[in-house]
Order: structure tokens, then C-alpha cells, then sequence
């Protein structure tokens, strides 16, 4: 199959190469990620998991810093998510955009 002049092999060879780096430039930010998640999940077993629940109510009030805690690390990991989501179309279309220009370039 040609594309553009050139054996398709060489055109996803570049695209390849362009989308490893792109990936491999995400690895921190998807680390920092799931450790947030973690700390968030952790976070609101504290608040809610110790809870007394009977009769669908809970019979004491949770901990404050806890649960301002639990908040935080909720907001933070939804930041977090965004942030990646916008990271990760950006690496994306600029790994397609440079295998394509390598292309054109062939």
C-alpha cells in the first residue's frame, strides 16, 4: 500500500516513534494521578467508612478536618484528570501532526 509516495511502513514507523515519546512524556503526570485517587479514596473511607450508619442515617456527625481533607483530595484529583485529559490530546495531536509531516516530507 502507498501512501503519499511512500511504503506505509516508514510512514508508521514515524508515527510510532512520535507517539512513543508523547506517551512516554505522560508516565508522571498518570503516576501523580493514580497516587491522588488513592489518597482520595483513602481519604473518604476515613471520613464516611467510620461513620455510624443505622436506619439510612448516619448517627454521628463525620470529622471536619477529615472531611475537608477528603474534599480537598476529591478536588484535587478532579483537577488533576482534567489537566492530564488536556496533556494527553495535546501529545496526541502532535504525535499524529509530526508522523504526518514526516510524511509529507518523504
Amino acid at each position: 500500500m502507498r501512501i503519499t509516495g511512500i511504503e506505509k511502513p516508514h510512514r508508521d514507523a514515524a508515527e510510532r516513534a512520535h507517539f512513543a515519546d508523547a506517551f512516554s512524556s505522560l508516565e508522571g503526570e498518570v503516576c501523580d494521578l493514580t497516587r491522588m485517587a488513592r489518597l482520595a479514596q483513602l481519604q473518604l473511607h476515613e471520613v464516611v467508612g467510620e461513620l455510624t450508619f443505622l436506619d439510612g442515617e448516619y448517627k454521628a456527625p463525620p470529622d471536619v478536618e477529615a472531611t475537608e481533607l477528603a474534599i480537598l483530595a476529591v478536588d484535587q484529583v478532579a483537577d488533576m484528570a482534567k489537566k492530564l485529559e488536556h496533556l494527553w490530546y495535546r501529545l496526541h495531536n502532535e504525535a499524529a501532526r509530526a508522523g504526518w509531516e514526516a510524511v509529507q516530507a518523504a
